[in-house]
């Protein structure tokens, strides 16, 4: 893939028809992408696995990198908004803070053991072809939104110290995923290792009391 080629040319539809062959078309990257690599991502490939003509993909994505780029945007907006309705879920049926950090945190990895080899190549590729800040605006938005629906179900939490402990999460995240993509091809005992792991060294971080303002 060429940087030079990666522009956001493609269009986002608006009607359900088209909007469900621009999802197909996303969907079968991911899968490519899981199972084989960035060698057979191409074009032809992904219209076949996406059961769309190559004509019809061309309608909206001019090329491979324009698809890779919508990819990577519905992978972090995707990833990000299951763990925002977790949290808000949880804070409606009000969960303590504690309990909240250890679903958020087995809902980030989940997400990323789902398809293992996506976000090593996302990450891979991001930045050789100058998408990093589209990872980065997706972190930064989580962090803003996640912190203020957080501060707002409880007034006694700083909304400052919640960002910065969310920060913390998506950096230590990406630590993490290394390892998991290692154990993804090792035994299942290897991945709940580091999950658990993950999940004491996070908790232990994002302490309670450590959110709550000062008097």
């Amino acid at each position: 893939m060429k940087s030079e080629n990666v522009k956001p040319s493609f269009k986002r539809p608006k009607q359900l028809r088209s909007k469900v062959t621009f999802d197909a078309i996303i969907q079968a990257g991911m899968i490519i992408l899981n199972k084989d690599g960035i060698k057979k991502f191409n074009t032809n490939h992904i219209a076949k696995v996406a059961g769309v003509s190559i004509a019809s993909l061309y309608q909206y994505f001019p090329n491979k990198e324009s698809i890779f780029m919508a990819l990577v945007e519905d992978f972090y907006h995707k990833k990000f908004k299951l763990v925002q309705d977790i949290i808000t879920i949880e804070l409606d049926q009000g969960k303590d803070f504690s309990t909240i950090v250890d679903l958020t945190v087995q809902a980030f990895i989940q997400y990323e053991l789902d398809m293992p080899k996506v976000n090593h190549l996302i990450q891979k590729y991001s930045l050789q072809l100058g998408l990093d800040s589209v990872i980065e605006d997706a972190e930064k938005d989580f962090v803003e939104t996640t912190s203020k629906i957080i501060s707002t179900n409880n007034f006694n939490i700083s909304s400052e110290k919640v960002s910065k402990k969310l920060r913390l999460l998506v950096y230590l995240m990406k630590g993490v995923h290394k390892a998991l993509y290692d154990a993804s091809t090792k035994p299942a005992g290897d991945v709940n290792e580091i999950k658990e792991e993950t999940i004491k060294m996070i908790k232990s971080y994002m302490q309670e009391e450590d959110i709550y303002k000062t008097q």
